[in-house]
């Protein structure tokens, strides 16, 4: 009986850790192409968005950026070394954004960013 208990114990926990990481995996599961050379990556459980590759970002209008959906949740805002510009209406309506952090060599921020 004792030895049943154990291996019950032991079976859940495994249970618990594996179910605990896939779900902290897929907070932070967001990620796309936002210029021809450029991805970005979004956190969920940080609020923060980084941009990363070499080039600029394209233009939006105020309601097609492709992290729309977590505008309102975006906090921080980070351009890796080699991104030279910000797209029109990038953040936009932006409400939790707090930080925004620029390489050297960052050359232009578009109108309404």
């Amino acid at each position: 009986m004792k030895k049943t208990s154990k291996f019950l114990a032991v079976i859940l926990s495994v249970i618990m850790i594996l179910s605990t990481a896939s779900i902290a995996a897929n907070a932070a599961a967001y990620s796309g192409y936002c210029g021809s050379g450029l991805t970005w990556s979004y956190n969920s459980s940080t609020g923060k968005l980084t941009i990363s590759g070499r080039g600029g970002m394209y233009d939006y209008s105020y309601d097609n950026t492709p992290w729309d959906s977590y505008k309102h949740s975006i906090r921080e805002v980070v351009f890796e070394s080699g991104v030279t510009s910000v797209g029109r209406y990038s953040f936009s309506m932006c409400s939790s954004l707090m930080s925004v952090t620029l390489p050297k060599g960052f050359k232009r921020i578009g109108d309404y960013a």
